[in-house]
């Protein structure tokens, strides 16, 4: 079914409807914002807001341009702005988990190197702008062409292009002193397979619904 369709139909209050665009972009929507956050609780704040926003106001995401982009640039605005929280945490030091190391025991050598350039990854973030995060993880990761990127993390074309070199420049600088792959083209392609292996789509569904019930209980 046409998403212009099952957004009207959510516009109608049909649950039926909402949670096949959840079903649909859900996955994506955790995929994006955890690899902008490196941060479990934020990846997960942010997923429950992105689809809360939706069934509350669906007009609010019904423009001319796709119902996919339009969910991409509501879960880059809420990672930016969680962001900007992290920081003000940070100044009061209050320091958030960032990211996870490997040491519970893998089951093969190849979840075993996906946890490991997952760290990498992460630890380059630390050093990457917010508009570096966003970029690397939508252009080099999403595979979404730079202007529609740019746009989507709501930033000024000028130098984009120069953000996302300096961010792939932080990874190359972190694979020198930690990775193990052999190229930085392999490492990206490794990391493109990379899921989140804490993401359970069903807690996460569930999250989502109940915050929907509560909220049609205070209506």
């Amino acid at each position: 079914m046409e998403d212009s369709v099952l957004l009207c139909e959510t516009g109608n209050r049909n649950l039926s409807s909402f949670m096949i665009i959840m079903d649909r972009y859900l996955p994506m929507v955790s995929r994006i914002s955890y690899r902008i956050m490196c941060d479990r609780a934020d990846c997960v704040h942010i997923t429950k807001a992105v689809f809360l926003a939706l069934w509350k106001s669906p007009s609010a995401f019904s423009t001319a341009s796709s119902l996919r982009y339009e969910i991409v640039k509501r879960t880059c605005l809420l990672c930016r702005r969680r962001l900007f929280r992290r920081r003000l945490l940070m100044i009061f030091s209050i320091t958030p988990e960032v990211y996870v190391m490997s040491r519970p025991s893998v089951p093969s050598l190849d979840e075993y190197v996906a946890r490991q350039v997952w760290e990498i990854f992460c630890r380059a973030s630390l050093n990457c702008s917010d508009r570096q995060r966003v970029l690397f993880t939508l252009c080099e990761l999403e595979g979404i062409d730079m202007m529609s990127a740019v746009s989507a993390g709501r930033f000024f074309p000028i130098d984009a292009d120069v953000s996302l070199e300096n961010a792939r420049s932080r990874i190359r600088e972190e694979l020198d002193l930690y990775g193990r792959q052999q190229e930085y083209a392999s490492y990206v392609a490794v990391l493109r397979k990379v899921e989140d292996q804490l993401a359970d789509n069903v807690m996460l569904k569930r999250l989502i619904l109940d915050d929907l019930a509560a909220f049609s209980a205070k209506s």
